[in-house]
């Protein structure tokens, strides 16, 4: 997604923030499509006790999408990102905070954001990573806003993916011990 600053004219030289506003979306799904029912059995809840469709019944999803194991946060992230910039018919270059905001990422250090700015060209964002669990995305929403809102940026951009890994790798830039 990409937030951009509304701005009202009141004077002839000065524009004053106003709000800001969704102007562009975008969305990247994976297409493997994987049941609850496939998840309980590959997790054997049954073992401890809890019978079919529990899970299901108790989160309320009855199917996901899964990336294929070779493919990262940052690739679902990118392709993503590219659409939401298509969408806002903006140029990556005027985006000004790149905020990712999964719950998995790529590595520890640097920064997830950091591939996807590098990816969907906004060479010039400042970027980071917010990781609050399933709040993620909505905290990052609230950054975006708050540096909008502050004058620190007009826009940015706050991409969410989601891999299966079981922690995160290591960067590439640090040898294995």
């Amino acid at each position: 997604m990409i937030g951009t600053t509304f701005t009202e004219e009141y004077a002839s030289f000065q524009r004053r923030p106003t709000g800001v506003r969704i102007s562009g979306v975008g969305a990247e799904i994976p297409p493997t499509v994987v049941t609850t029912a496939e998840v309980e059995v590959q997790a054997g809840i049954s073992e401890f006790g809890f019978e079919p469709g529990w899970l299901e019944r108790v989160i309320g999803v009855r199917e996901r999408h899964w990336a294929a194991p070779d493919v990262k946060p940052s690739d679902l992230a990118i392709a993503a990102g590219r659409k939401a910039l298509d969408d806002a018919d903006l140029d990556p270059d005027a985006v000004d905070a790149v905020i990712f905001t999964g719950i998995t990422k790529d590595f520890f250090e640097p920064a997830t954001a950091n591939v996807v700015a590098e990816g969907v060209g906004a060479t010039r964002a400042r970027v980071f990573d917010v990781m609050n669990a399933c709040n993620s995305f909505i905290d990052g929403v609230d950054m975006g806003d708050a540096l909008i809102r502050c004058g620190r940026a007009r826009r940015s951009s706050w991409p969410a993916a989601n891999a299966r890994r079981s922690s995160p790798g290591r960067s590439p830039a640090r040898p294995r011990s």
